[in-house]
């Protein structure tokens, strides 16, 4: 279960503690950390998925996607990756991206650069970004999972959460409110508006233990967000078929609206 968490100014670090990733699956931690001033802003993305290092000497690919901003740039060496399947996964982190804006009304990362890792390879890595605002850009790291609707809702998920993040700073700059809970609520709507899905293994089903306050937080927002969505898939896979379906559309709208309200309001 991927944990995701939006690191204060002061929590800056190069690479997560080794409790953590002691912890965390296969899906890995990702982390930010943003600040700056109204002619230039910087923005850190800190990322760690456990694994081998697996070095390729196959040529690097590339598409585009994004007729809007921010726009996509996906990134892969593996050769069984065709350009179609990627140019997919491509539009559906677009869409992810469409999704938080249409409610945080912000566009304040010009582009995302995103790195396909194969299972059960490593990245341990840190990326900084300095640019005016809404000139940023943000650089992550997905998994190439064999199950496509696994591999698509992690992705819209993880891009979900962190443009969140993003948006959120810039609705209030200076200010330490927690959206953390927003965030993950937004990953699990994104999933569901553009995958057609909702899948809770990507939360976590309980805190991490032994860890410092901003991860071991972060895992217990994941844990109380997994807890009120349980219950949509509990009995079988939430989709635009299931009895529930317009009972989550709707706690998405309803809740996403107020919580993005509640940061203009701050």
């Amino acid at each position: 279960m991927m944990l995701v968490v939006a690191l204060s100014l002061a929590g800056c670090r190069s690479y997560f503690p080794a409790e953590v990733t002691r912890q965390v699956s296969e899906a890995g931690a990702i982390g930010l950390s943003y600040g700056g001033t109204r002619r230039v802003s910087y923005l850190i993305t800190t990322q760690f998925i456990p694994g081998r290092s697996l070095p390729s000497r196959a040529s690097q690919q590339r598409v585009q996607c994004g007729e809007d901003v921010p726009r996509i740039h996906v990134r892969w060496r593996d050769p069984r990756i065709e350009p179609d399947q990627a140019e997919a996964l491509c539009r559906r982190i677009a869409a992810a991206a469409s999704f938080v804006a249409g409610y945080s009304q912000g566009r304040n990362v010009s582009t995302i650069h995103v790195d396909i890792v194969g299972v059960g390879e490593k990245r341990d890595a840190r990326w900084l970004s300095v640019a005016a605002p809404g000139k940023l850009s943000m650089r992550l790291a997905v998994r190439w999972l064999a199950d496509e609707e696994h591999r698509a809702t992690e992705a819209v998920s993880q891009v979900a959460h962190e443009l969140t993040h993003v948006d959120a700073y810039f609705l209030m700059p200076g200010h330490t409110r927690d959206t953390e809970e927003l965030a993950y609520l937004a990953g699990a709507c994104a999933q569901w508006r553009v995958v057609g899905v909702l899948a809770t293994r990507d939360l976590i089903a309980g805190p991490l233990q032994g860890v410092e306050d901003v991860f071991r937080r972060s895992s217990q927002v994941a844990h109380r967000i997994w807890s009120l969505l349980h219950h949509f898939v509990a009995a079988a896979p939430l989709t635009g078929s299931s009895p529930q379906a317009a009972q989550f559309s709707a706690l998405c709208e309803r809740r996403l609206r107020a919580g993005f309200a509640a940061l203009r309001e701050h």
